[in-house]
């Protein structure tokens, strides 16, 4: 894997933000335009900013061989003491074998923020982890593109790179490639993920989800 750290942090802090889109089942269904957010829908958010901070922090902190804790808590502002809480978690899960891939990481991240909001989400733990990890597609392929590579090279590079295909199928990376390289995507990176994420979660046939 060719990346750069300078641009897996840069993504990282990018991609930790609130944008997204609220699932249909929860409490924090969204209102008519113009209404402000409720307070369930305002829980819910938190709860995607929480998990997508663990699952980019894990996999930042994981996939890179060193476990270099600095790289992860030098972008976290001292303020930001829900961050620093995230990233302790990570590295006291890893250190104990109790966290084994950053999906896991996000999806206890996930269902630990609903629980403690009293927020329904019941969709099985199994989806939403795969649901998770295949997030991986889109961050790596926006990652090669933001590198200058190819369309091509970056699907190459990313399908030998995930190479378990039941979790990672070669079909879905040519469909987020093709989404990402256009030239004018409708929606920045961070928001297509998790609309990647949340079309995975709620799809009728999440084992082969459409992007």
């Amino acid at each position: 894997m060719k990346i750069s750290t300078p641009l897996i942090v840069a993504l990282l802090v990018a991609l930790s933000g609130c944008a997204g889109i609220t699932p249909q089942e929860s409490q924090a269904q969204p209102g008519p335009a113009g209404r402000p957010p409720s307070a369930a829908e305002l829980d819910f958010k938190l709860c995607e900013s929480e998990s997508f901070m663990a699952l980019h922090m894990g996999r930042n902190y994981m996939l890179q061989g060193r476990r270099d804790k600095a790289s992860v808590l030098a972008y976290i502002r001292p303020e930001d003491k829900p961050a620093q809480a995230i990233a302790e978690r990570l590295f006291g899960g890893v250190a104990t074998g109790a966290i084994q891939h950053h999906a896991d990481f996000a999806a206890e991240t996930l269902s630990a923020c609903t629980d403690r909001r009293a927020l329904v989400f019941t969709k099985p733990r199994e989806q939403v982890r795969l649901c998770f990890a295949r997030v991986d597609i889109p961050f790596f392929v926006h990652a090669y593109k933001e590198q200058g590579m190819s369309q091509a090279d970056a699907v190459s590079r990313v399908t030998a790179m995930l190479k378990d295909e039941r979790q990672y199928p070669p079909r879905l990376t040519a469909l987020v490639a093709s989404h990402l390289y256009k030239p004018n995507p409708p929606e920045p990176a961070d928001v297509y993920m998790k609309k990647f994420f949340w079309t995975c979660v709620f799809s009728q046939e999440w084992s082969n989800p459409q992007p």
